[in-house]
């Protein structure tokens, strides 16, 4: 259950009033079930076809942190070759879905420096 006034999550089931502000608009909440195999399966293809950020992603809304952090250091390695590559855009935008924002501010500010010579 949850409140639609507070949105405060409620775990009794059976209750008429909202512990938290007293309203009466209660809405029940629906869980979906996920999947987990065919989810797994999409992941692996996006590992496959090289994305590896949105993989880590997804294996870390399956809580299977192991699996995100491999697929974090295989994009990782990604982005340092297209640094090494001097492709920085691209290895900006990585290092950005990874959340590491100072490597992303890196490589476009050494990109700027490398378009003025």
């Amino acid at each position: 259950m949850k409140c639609a006034n507070c949105n405060e999550e409620i775990l009794a089931a059976k209750i008429n009033i909202c512990p938290y502000c007293r309203s009466r608009n209660l809405i029940s909440i629906v869980k979906k079930e996920v999947n987990i195999p065919k989810k797994i399966e999409k992941i692996a293809k996006l590992e496959k076809i090289g994305r590896y950020c949105e993989a880590a992603k997804e294996y870390e809304l399956l809580g299977m942190q192991r699996k995100a952090k491999h697929c974090k250091r295989h994009a990782i390695a990604e982005a340092s070759k297209l640094e090494n590559a001097r492709k920085y855009a691209k290895a900006a935008t990585v290092y950005a879905d990874l959340e590491m924002w100072e490597k992303a501010y890196t490589c476009l500010k050494s990109e700027k420096t490398h378009l003025k010579k």
